[in-house]
């Protein structure tokens, strides 16, 4: 099922260099909020990356944190301030869809591993832990090791494609968390050339953002995070005037 009160449109291919241009604009007007939000959602998201058994549930916190920052772009694009706190904000407005849509992608993830992943590694005959962590591996095991990731990317597009939008479609637009996923599949879909632009120039941001001991991410975390917001209000689009009582229109969450 698709939300029949936001339209889902295609956009031109630049675009996609569009919404990271545009977002160093945004971040300009509000640079020390932005730079304390991206600071502490990379704190958050390194610490629980190397918790053992939090990590595996890393999904379930940071969803929530994604859509407050949605939350926080929306107001700065109507003319509101984004803050600090409102980062947070994504617990208290949708923190129950958010958390299902954590989990809904967390499901996801396991299914590939299960079905793609694993299996694959098996089939290869790769005795990648038993040989060390930087294993020396012959030339035809490096190729098969690259088909590996190759498949193993292949097989997350789908996903990434569905959890892209999903977090601005639930806690700023309010839509459930599984119509989400389908509407950012299509989303993404519709608009394949603008967002492979848009990867390109993204990965080679993120190349040039490590050079520096890793600290052009102070600017490019947040900067990533307002392209986001930016592609989701251009590709989708309420038919009607947002209204705060209607959960499947884009809303302004009001301010506390």
């Amino acid at each position: 099922m698709i939300d029949k009160t936001i339209e889902i449109r295609r956009v031109t291919p630049v675009r996609g260099l569009e919404w990271l241009a545009s977002a160093f604009s945004m971040f300009g007007q509000n640079v020390g909020t932005w730079i304390a939000m991206g600071l502490v959602f990379m704190i958050i998201t390194a610490f629980i990356s190397i918790v053992p058994v939090v990590s595996l549930l890393a999904p379930l916190l940071t969803t929530p944190l994604l859509g407050g920052l949605m939350i926080a772009a929306c107001r700065q694009r109507r003319g509101g301030q984004a803050r600090f706190e409102q980062m947070f904000s994504g617990f208290s407005i949708a923190g129950s869809r958010l958390v299902i849509l954590g989990s809904l992608y967390l499901i996801g993830s396991f299914l590939i591993t299960l079905i793609v992943v694993l299996p694959t590694l098996a089939a290869s005959n790769i005795e990648l832990l038993d040989r060390g962590l930087v294993p020396q591996l012959s030339e035809d095991e490096v190729i098969t090791v690259l088909w590996i990731l190759m498949l193993v990317l292949v097989a997350l597009a789908p996903l990434l494609m569905a959890f892209f939008f999903a977090p601005a479609l639930v806690a700023v637009a309010r839509v459930e968390p599984l119509t989400a996923m389908r509407m950012s599949f299509i989303g993404c879909y519709r608009n394949m050339t603008p967002f492979l632009l848009y990867g390109a120039i993204a990965f080679l941001m993120m190349i040039v953002a490590a050079l520096p001991l890793m600290l052009g991410y102070l600017i490019l975390t947040p900067v990533l995070l307002c392209s986001m917001y930016l592609a989701f209000e251009d590709v989708f689009v309420p038919l009607s005037e947002p209204d705060e009582t209607d959960s499947g229109q884009a809303i302004t969450p009001k301010e506390e």
